[in-house]
């Protein structure tokens, strides 16, 4: 499946990598609300592809810790080599304490545990994507 771009009427471009698409769909809405551009990615390898080929800007990427395949960490380690500099918010329905344990996150990361508001996840993303 390709990856796809929702425009909203923003400036900011954030690339959502999240395999559930219901998940993925409420987040991306809430996102257009607050004037957020989405690009989205179902998994790991899409996630990719966008940050590869895609021609504007992307100001910050969401990704979920767990997915199939490639862990969110995995994508954004690789996302990180690709775009440097672009800000990485972490989410799961796993708590920080849980994957800072297991070694999934080192603490320094930007994180938001599921489920939470557009408001929320737009605060924490404005904080770091400032233009």
């Amino acid at each position: 499946m390709e990856g796809r771009e929702v425009q909203a009427p923003g400036q900011m471009t954030v690339l959502l990598v999240e395999d559930d698409s219901v998940v993925r769909h409420g987040v991306a809405m809430g996102l257009m609300s607050h004037h957020v551009n989405v690009l989205e990615a179902g998994n790991g390898d899409e996630a990719l592809h966008i940050c590869q080929t895609h021609g504007g800007g992307i100001d910050a990427a969401i990704v979920d810790i767990s997915m199939p395949g490639m862990r969110g960490d995995e994508v954004g380690g690789q996302m990180a080599t690709i775009r440097p500099g672009m800000p990485i918010i972490y989410i799961s329905g796993h708590t920080q304490e849980t994957l800072l344990s297991r070694g999934v996150l080192s603490g320094y990361e930007i994180f938001l545990p599921k489920p939470f508001q557009p408001s929320e996840l737009a605060a924490n993303w404005r904080k770091f994507c400032k233009k």
